[in-house]
């Protein structure tokens, strides 16, 4: 590929004078640098299905100051918390000067491209204690390298071009993705995305009327072919291909939440959205006389070097990241000595009245304190929260259905409730009344949006809904689970049979197979209580477009009832038990597996009714509802604190107050994963904070359990922990703002206000509490008790597990009797634990 470059603009920029001839080598090369572009979009999901994702899905190849440095140079974010956090932490006594130095000593020993550019021998622990005791504000230079042309021109005119393209990219995308919002659908949803943008601004004179006159034509020249679009415009600019990573990351940067939404969609459809946004620019370049050098740095569009070389942490990055450090090592080291001093020697009672299955979920570590300490007949265990049942949920209201198991997994099964004892015809009649009622609804809902009848809405209509409007407002709401979980036994069908007409029920020896799996995983193989709880999680609000973001973070926003009612309705079957018994797990008659559900919101426990339990079991169980009882009570009472004085304290008004932005503070405060059995961590207050998984090494000598938890809940965890991480320490890009003037986008996701970018993370209210930070920007420590060499195999078996350990964005300790050792970048080291050290704060 031959560049011209034999001009030079008035800043004294080599510009190139005619367009770049397309080659095969050409292609090749755009190839590369699609792929490239595809693998560093993290994935988002729509409202309903909201999931927790690392935002640097795509760069745990590298380290977090690596990916700030790159990140930065292509746009306006920051990875790093600002200094003036760490002043506050410092004047707050959570970080020390011992700490520091800690910190200091362990980067000294990483990988020498960890802190590239300034060297951390260039910054001295005096230096970093005087900016820490200084109220002087630094100077922080630019780090930018690649600037889009409309931020360019905004910069030297004081315009809004880059606002007035995003919010047109984001009019057109909204009403192409629209989930039946909106009333009049436009007529070119059946075409590609990028088709159907080109086919809208070719009609449309908005571009034109904002002053890029001459964009329609523009748009309409452009080939039909995305791909074709693309090199076409790339080349009609003259930009070397060196750059092309570069100058595409920065544009898809400037629309990053409609990238991550697409990404999740399809890898195909975000090469269209680059081509929508890249016509804009190229219109932009072609028509503002400046040419495309004037959005590159100097040293990057006058060298050979890749943006990768160029970006490099600055030398308050450096500090920063230092500090950062030594805030986790002080968290890390005070858990790690609180685990080691535990006394590992507790009683396990002989005949446990109750053992609780939780999810993982950091809410769940209090509410199974609260538990232990109410009896000493209550044994409690961590689980991923759909209990290996991997299903799709299909409720009388919804046909499609929801996948209620972990994004990572598909379903294996559906379950089907309320129609084991229909009859065809009862099943056609309920068919037709939910159609009624839907028909019903888009008849109100488009009388009420009709551009005519909308002007008379409130006059003949609107008065119907004075009821719920003052219901609503005085809280007089249904909860989401009622009183009690509903006794409904579904029908279990094999997924491939239920999309046609052949429905074959899951078989005996197939129930057997999951429930061994969730035993044996568990680790719960004999010794059975009275009562083994399942207990799901779900969270209870009103008037919430994060509802789901509340639920389960890794279940695709669902809660786990379906499951623990699923898992318990097989395992309280004698024909499963049967076969449970022939490979090894004996469940005596003496046990009932009982589903329950967590209400995050209120801290509630929601059992089955009492007359749903077989009478022998009846009397017992009774005094399990009372211990759940007292045990919610007190977990609530100490969650109150966390809500500032002046507001509602009382957790069940919260739940059912529709204008209550803060009313369940989801998986805020989470730091550490800890894969042990209970006993490692039983007498310690975690303050919410730690994800617990049993585990017992000795009952997995294979390491096949481990090898599972390592890859699946362990990084859930991870995508948990760094979704909360980025929304903290850069709510502007990687949150959503304030809820407050959130907009719904077609029951898919949200803007901040009437326009914008699509809002991706947490809004501010889940990470603030409007006095203080609820949450602290720490990355994940990782405990496992196991051998190391153990723990060895699976790092090295994985390179997803290995990139996570490596570079820094976990940090994985391994527990061996009473010694704790660190996985460093090359090998195990004994760890070092905190002089200054201090049992888990809460926040």
């Amino acid at each position: 590929m031959v560049v011209a470059l034999n001009s030079l603009d008035g800043s004294g920029k080599k510009l190139p004078t005619s367009p770049l001839p397309i080659t095969q080598d050409t292609f090749h090369e755009f190839d590369r640098t699609l792929q490239r572009l595809i693998s560093v979009v993290p994935p988002s999901w729509p409202l309903k299905d909201f999931v927790a994702v690392n935002p640097f899905l795509g760069f745990t190849g590298q380290t977090l100051q690596d990916t700030n440095a790159l990140l930065k140079a292509v746009c306006d974010v920051d990875l790093l918390p600002p200094l003036s956090y760490f002043r506050q932490r410092q004047r707050d006594g959570q970080l020390s000067l011992d700490d520091v130095m800690l910190a200091y000593s362990k980067l000294e020993h990483v990988q020498p491209n960890d802190v590239d550019e300034v060297s951390i021998d260039e910054v001295s622990i005096d230096e970093i204690n005087d900016w820490l005791r200084s109220d002087v504000e630094p100077h922080d230079p630019t780090q930018r390298k690649v600037w889009t042309m409309a931020e360019t021109l905004d910069q030297s005119n004081e315009g809004e071009r880059s606002n007035q393209i995003i919010n047109d990219i984001t009019r057109c995308l909204s009403v192409y993705f629209d989930e039946s919002e909106s009333v009049w659908a436009i007529p070119w949803r059946k075409k590609s995305v990028f088709a159907a943008w080109k086919q809208m601004n070719s009609i449309s004179y908005r571009m034109d009327l904002l002053g890029m006159r001459g964009f329609r034509q523009f748009v309409q020249d452009l080939p039909q072919d995305t791909d074709k679009a693309i090199l076409q415009m790339l080349s009609s600019i003259s930009l070397p291909s060196h750059l092309w990573f570069a100058y595409c990351l920065t544009q898809l940067s400037s629309i990053l939440g409609w990238a991550s939404y697409i990404k999740n969609r399809s890898p195909v459809e975000l090469r269209e959205l680059l081509a929508i946004r890249l016509a804009y620019e190229v219109f932009l370049v072609q028509t503002s006389g400046g040419g495309v050098a004037t959005c590159f740095h100097d040293d990057l569009w006058n060298g050979e070097a890749s943006l990768e070389e160029i970006a490099t942490p600055g030398k308050m990055d450096v500090i920063r990241h230092i500090l950062q450090v030594a805030c986790e090592t002080k968290f890390h080291g005070g858990l790690v000595s609180d685990i080691l001093r535990q006394d590992d020697a507790k009683e396990v009672p002989n005949e446990p009245l109750g053992q609780f299955v939780f999810c993982i979920d950091v809410r769940s570590e209090p509410l199974r304190r609260q538990l232990e300490l109410s009896s000493n007949h209550i044994q409690t265990f961590g689980f991923a929260g759909f209990f290996g049942m991997p299903l799709r949920n299909i409720s009388p209201n919804d046909a499609t259905g929801s996948s209620h198991c972990p994004v990572l997994i598909k379903p294996t099964f559906q379950v089907e409730w309320e129609r084991s004892q229909s009859s065809k015809r009862h099943d056609n009649y309920w068919k037709w009344q939910t159609r009624d009622k839907e028909n019903w609804r888009s008849i109100f809902t488009l009388f009420r949006s009709n551009p005519i009848s909308s002007l008379t809405f409130v006059e003949t209509l609107g008065w119907s809904s004075a009821g719920k409007l003052l219901s609503d407002s005085l809280g007089w709401v249904k909860s989401r689970f009622g009183n009690a979980l509903s006794d409904t036994e579904p029908d279990v069908l094999s997924e491939p049979d239920c999309c046609g007409d052949h429905r074959n029920a899951l078989s005996i020896e197939q129930k057997v197979e999951y429930c061994q799996g969730f035993l044996s995983n568990l680790g719960l193989r004999d010794h059975f209580a009275r009562f083994v709880v399942v207990c799901g999680h779900a969270s209870d609000v009103q008037n919430n477009l994060f509802q789901a973001g509340l639920d389960c973070g890794a279940c695709g926003g669902h809660s786990g009832e379906p499951n623990a009612r699923v898992a318990s309705i097989m395992l309280n079957d004698p024909d499963v038990r049967s076969g449970l018994a022939e490979r090894g797990i004996s469940i005596p008659k003496t046990t009932w597996f009982v589903p329950a559900v967590h209400n995050t919101t209120t801290e509630r426990i929601v059992l089955p009714k009492l007359d749903t339990i077989p009478q022998e079991f009846r009397e017992d169980f009774r005094e399990l509802e009372s211990l759940c009882h007292t045990a919610s009570e007190r977990c609530a009472a100490q969650r109150v604190a966390r809500f500032p004085i002046e507001g509602n304290q009382d957790l069940e008004s919260k739940s059912r107050n529709w204008g209550d932005v803060r009313p369940d503070w989801g998986l805020v405060g989470n730091a550490a994963f800890v894969v042990a059995p209970r006993v490692r961590t039983q007498g310690l207050d975690l303050a919410g904070r730690v994800f617990l998984h049993s585990y017992d090494a000795a009952k997995d000598p294979s390491g096949k359990v481990l090898e599972l938890v390592m890859t699946a809940p362990m990084i859930v965890t991870s995508w948990i922990n760094l979704q909360y991480f980025a929304s903290t320490v850069d709510n502007r890009k990687y949150g959503s703002g304030d809820k407050l003037i959130h907009n719904a986008v077609g029951k898919f996701g949200v803007l901040e206000g009437n326009g914008g970018d699509l809002k991706t993370g947490l809004p501010i209210q889940s990470i603030h509490n409007g006095i203080s930070w609820q949450h602290e920007p720490l990355r994940l420590l990782v405990i496992i008790e196991a051998p190391r060499d153990r723990i060895e195999v699976i790092i090295q078996k994985h390179p997803g597990v290995r990139d996570l350990v490596i570079n820094g964005w976990i940090s994985l300790v391994a527990l061996e009797g009473d010694r704790a050792f660190c996985r460093g970048f090359e090998d195990w080291q004994p760890y070092e634990l905190n002089r200054s050290r201090m049992t888990i704060q809460h926040i």
